[in-house]
């Protein structure tokens, strides 16, 4: 029997996810974890005494479906035969390591985790310290990145029925090796995410490397600008600001101001200088990461992001709005400030460490 895939998070994206997944013929066990505070959603079904969660799932075409998901609420404790082989994780960045300590007692020897978090450079690096400390360094850590738009609300009943709707088609991307088994994670994912348009498409390492820094550049400009400026994505470019050269400089550590539409331009040039030093450390990457992480490239591809999702508001400005804290900025600006102050200063990141300490500000209760 295939061992269960686990999606940990009961957020839009684990929901999204999961309701999709659980709809692929290929009948591939399909669990939730979730926090205690779903635990109103829970029901139990009296013959099996299976616990599961009931979520109204509407696709991207707008058809409605019921999905009954097989579920446990977290804290889980060891169990015999319950080694948990396969997990996707979709959590908030701020929640990734406490949920996965929450389910560390069933967890296998050399489980894979597939991270589909924002700011997942940070989350990979606080998830590789966590498990070395229990040497647990058989564990397979894999990068996903999803494209797709995903909303979760509360239709109907909220106190026992989620709801998720597919507001966006986009593309699953996963980290794969050359020459993968039909049994490894990847080609079994593949195959469900394809069956039920999640459009997968495997990434090679080294491309994999280049789209969580291309990523990072945009989750660092677009979400902390938003939320300090209370605007949708579109708002922070414009025809009548003309993009800066990399040259160009951009004032002082004192002259940095949030509302100047030149810091755009400051936070992506501060990542990509970043990210081609971090290049250097693996060198069969570099050549592609010196062409598509440049200042201009890089801002060229943010730059397209913001055009395309012009109406969007971020996933960090919604944070705001419903006054979620912490926000995910830890792991985006902060950990390019953390990244600079590991260089000794050889990178200025000094505009990513304003906006972290803004954001902080803005958002802290």
């Amino acid at each position: 029997m295939q061992s269960p895939i686990y999606i940990l998070g009961g957020g839009s994206l684990g929901l999204l996810y999961a309701s999709a997944m659980r709809r692929a013929k290929s009948k591939v066990p399909i669990r939730l974890l979730l926090q205690q505070h779903h635990k109103n959603k829970v029901l139990r079904n009296e013959s099996t005494n299976e616990t599961f969660v009931s979520v109204k799932f509407e696709d991207v075409k707008g058809k409605q479906y019921i999905q009954d998901i097989p579920c446990d609420l977290l804290p889980i404790k060891k169990s015999v035969g319950n080694n948990i082989r396969n997990i996707l994780l979709t959590t908030k960045a701020t929640q990734a390591v406490a949920a996965l300590e929450s389910v560390s007692p069933c967890l296998d020897t050399s489980f894979n985790l597939i991270i589909m978090c924002n700011g997942n450079l940070a989350v990979a690096k606080e998830i590789k310290d966590y498990l070395s400390d229990r040497n647990m360094d058989d564990a397979k850590i894999i990068y996903g990145s999803s494209t797709h738009g995903a909303l979760r609300s509360f239709d109907g009943d909220e106190d026992s029925v989620f709801a998720v709707k597919h507001t966006g088609q986009g593309q699953t991307f996963l980290e794969a090796t050359k020459n993968l088994s039909g049994d490894s994670i990847q080609s079994i994912l593949e195959s469900i995410w394809t069956e039920v348009g999640l459009s997968p498409i495997l990434v090679p390492s080294d491309k994999m490397f280049l789209m969580n820094w291309k990523k990072l550049a945009t989750n660092c400009s677009i979400n902390p600008l938003t939320t300090l400026r209370h605007c949708h994505n579109g708002d922070l470019i414009s025809n009548n600001i003309k993009r800066p050269k990399y040259e160009d400089t951009f004032g002082s550590e004192s002259d940095l101001d949030y509302n100047d539409p030149l810091i755009f331009y400051r936070l992506i040039r501060e990542v990509s200088d970043l990210s081609l030093i971090k290049s250097r450390e693996v060198e069969e990457m570099c050549k592609d990461a010196q062409r598509e992480l440049n200042y201009s490239n890089l801002t060229s591809f943010v730059e397209e992001v913001a055009r395309n999702t012009a109406r969007n508001k971020s996933s960090m400005l919604q944070d705001a709005i419903a006054h979620r804290y912490p926000t995910e900025i830890n792991y985006l600006n902060g950990y390019v400030a953390r990244l600079g102050l590991e260089l000794g200063g050889t990178v200025d990141v000094q505009a990513n460490k304003y906006i972290a300490e803004e954001v902080e500000k803005v958002t802290k209760p």
